[in-house]
């Protein structure tokens, strides 16, 4: 189960990432090494993230839940955000 979510997650960011704007001058063999690549480091970056908040918080169940799905939020909504502004800077 942990695996197919890893991959969906992967795959999902990876399409996310492919249609963008800023990727629309770059080859479709680029397209798909900087999405995949770019995927990847987010991806694992997260978990690297989870990883060392579960380490450091008490083992309590509901807080690691809150803090995963807070820290969960927060990511995707960076990672929205910073992906719009490179988007907002290609010329149209």
């Amino acid at each position: 189960m942990t695996n197919t979510l890893l991959v969906g997650s992967v795959i999902g960011t990876g399409c996310y990432l492919y249609s963008r704007p800023h990727l629309q001058g770059a080859t479709n063999g680029q397209k798909l090494f900087y999405a995949g690549f770019g995927s990847a480091v987010f991806t694992f970056s997260s978990i690297l993230l989870w990883a060392i908040l579960r380490s450091l918080l008490p083992d309590n169940k509901a807080v690691g839940s809150i803090v995963g799905l807070a820290s969960c939020a927060v990511l995707v909504k960076s990672g929205q955000s910073y992906v719009s502004l490179i988007d907002s800077q290609v010329k149209k």
